[in-house]
Order: structure tokens, then sequence, then C-alpha cells
């Protein structure tokens, strides 16, 4: 199994906001926190308690470690930031707070997320993609809640609308353990 070199020491965690989700993402969530920290990496996320990005972060902490927490402004004014920041960082708008997160980050774990979390992993992969950024981006594929994301590049690459080398751009971990012995 390859393992990534990642600089800076952080990991990005992008993921569902939601609450009431399955309890193999969450437990998934809590293995990410609790692995990151035990790695000795900083995680970077949303700033928020909601969902899985709560999860993680309560996981992180209680496990000794750093977190970034990146913000706009209208989550913060509507009462979503976390408290359990060691340093949290407010942009004015979702553009500039997945700029930022891609800025501070070594590498990227995308856990099972709605629509933003699809628009955050399309965004790296894209920035992968025009060798903005050489970092590694992996999809925790619990539940195979990726296989249609994969399933999709799959039919652009027979269709000729996505090149075939273009599936070297992220890599696909079916458990928190395994996406975490890739770091």
């Amino acid at each position: 199994m390859k393992k990534f070199e990642i600089n800076p020491k952080c990991v990005a965690v992008y993921c569902s906001s939601y609450s009431g989700l399955s309890s193999e993402f969450v437990l998934c969530a809590e293995k990410i926190g609790a692995g990151i920290a035990a790695k000795g990496f900083e995680l970077v996320y949303g700033g928020t308690d909601c969902g899985l990005m709560g999860v993680v972060a309560k996981f992180q902490h209680n496990n000794g470690g750093k977190i970034t927490g990146i913000i706009p402004t209208f989550m913060i004014n509507g009462g979503l930031k976390s408290n359990l920041c060691d340093n949290l960082i407010e942009v004015p708008d979702m553009a500039l707070r997945k700029s930022a997160m891609v800025k501070q980050s070594g590498a990227f774990f995308i856990l099972p997320g709605g629509l933003g979390t699809l628009d955050e992993l399309f965004d790296v992969l894209v920035l992968k993609q025009l060798q903005i950024h050489n970092k590694p981006v992996i999809l925790l594929n619990i539940n195979d809640y990726y296989k249609p994301v994969f399933e999709m590049i799959d039919k652009g690459i027979s269709e000729g609308t996505i090149k075939k080398d273009y599936l070297s751009l992220m890599h696909f971990a079916d458990s928190a353990d395994e996406a975490l012995a890739l770091i």
C-alpha cells in the first residue's frame, strides 16, 4: 500500500454537516478524528459542530489534536462556530473558505456528504488535474457511498470526456483505517 508524505502536516476533512446519519458514517468520522490526532496531524475543517464535521472535530480534540476551522462570516453570525478550534479563520464567503482549506492542507479526506462536500471534492480534483497542487485526495467509500462518483468518472472515460489518467487523482478507501494508513 502506498503511503503519502503530507506537507504541511494538516489534513482537510470534507463531510456532511447534517445530523441523523447512519451509525457507520458516524463511526468513520470518529475514527478519522481520533486517527488524524494519533498520527500527529492537524485537522483543517469547516469550523462548525454540525453533523460529521462536529464528530471529526470532537474526536480530534478529545485525542489531543490541533484544529483549524475555516468558516464564513454568515455562519459565525448564524451561531454555527465551533468552540473546539485552536485556530479559527473567518472568511467572507464559501469560495474563500474552499481556497483557504486547500492552501492550509497537505491532504484531503472526503467522507460522505452532500452537495457542499461534492463541490469541495470536485474542486480539489480539478485543482490537482490542473497541477495547482499534488496533494492526496482520499474518498472514504463507506457503504459504497462514492461508487456513483467512480461510475460517473468511468462513464466519462468510456465516452472520451475524461482522461483515464484522471482516476489516479483520487484514492478510494473502504474504511477509516484504510484511509489513515495512506498518510
